[in-house]
């Protein structure tokens, strides 16, 4: 799990396809989708809180509240928020106790108190991992699909005409392009030729796990939002 100071929105989706403007021509659809899954998983971090947003009451316990801040505020040690130069002193001066403490008991007090602080984990660790959505809108996945789905439709028709007159076996024999054999084989071929549309948001849904009337609703909703913009397809 990635750790960062701040979660942005700022972070975009890497467009695994802008390398090769023509990747449709050679790529599977399971490429594009591993590649898709791969940024997504990416895009998950441990949420984090920035120092200077601290702020202590008067009669807290400052080893409790180091030991709650540490573990989700990286930047509580360079912080020169009020609060946090609070618990960096207080943090010191344990250090300084569990070395030359006046006493056995207090040293080690403050031995075990540091260790408390240092080991503990992040205090909300369950629930923190939070998703940085990508750039990378629904429609803009589907019109990426959607080039595969064009481009093995017009090599369809063009080696075997408008009918789906041919099984994945015939097709093996004829060396065709092994994706056209994969859609033969779930018998696709014909969504391919007179639907190519429906095509793409059946993979695009089962790769989401969505039904299709699913996806294209989510679609639907997500072209009302105004700060999205849309490939067509």
């Amino acid at each position: 799990m990635k750790k960062v100071k701040f979660t942005s929105a700022g972070k975009v989706f890497h467009d695994p396809f802008a390398v090769d403007p023509y990747y449709y021509k050679t790529v599977t659809y399971e490429d594009v989708f591993k590649a898709v899954e791969k940024d997504i998983n990416d895009n998950f971090y441990t949420m984090t809180n920035p120092a200077e947003g601290i702020r202590l009451k008067s009669n807290i316990d400052l080893t409790s509240s180091l030991k709650a801040f540490v573990p989700c505020c990286p930047d509580l040690f360079e912080s020169d928020a009020p609060d946090a130069r609070k618990l960096v002193a207080h943090f010191g001066k344990l250090i300084q106790t569990k070395y030359y403490g006046r006493t056995y008991r207090e040293r080690q007090e403050a031995k075990n108190a540091i260790d408390d602080i240092l080991n503990n984990p992040h205090p909300h660790a369950k629930w923190s991992k939070v998703y940085i959505p990508p750039f990378l809108s629904l429609n803009d996945m589907c019109a990426y699909i959607h080039q595969i789905t064009k481009y093995l439709k017009k090599q369809y028709i063009k080696s075997h005409g408008l009918e789906d007159t041919t099984d994945y076996k015939t097709l093996e024999k004829l060396n065709a392009d092994k994706r056209l054999i994969e859609l033969a084989r779930k018998r696709y071929i014909k969504v391919l030729i007179s639907r190519p549309k429906e095509l793409t948001i059946t993979l695009v849904a089962a790769f989401l796990d969505l039904s299709p009337n699913g996806l294209k609703q989510q679609l639907k909703e997500e072209r009302q939002h105004p700060n999205v913009c849309h490939s067509n397809w």
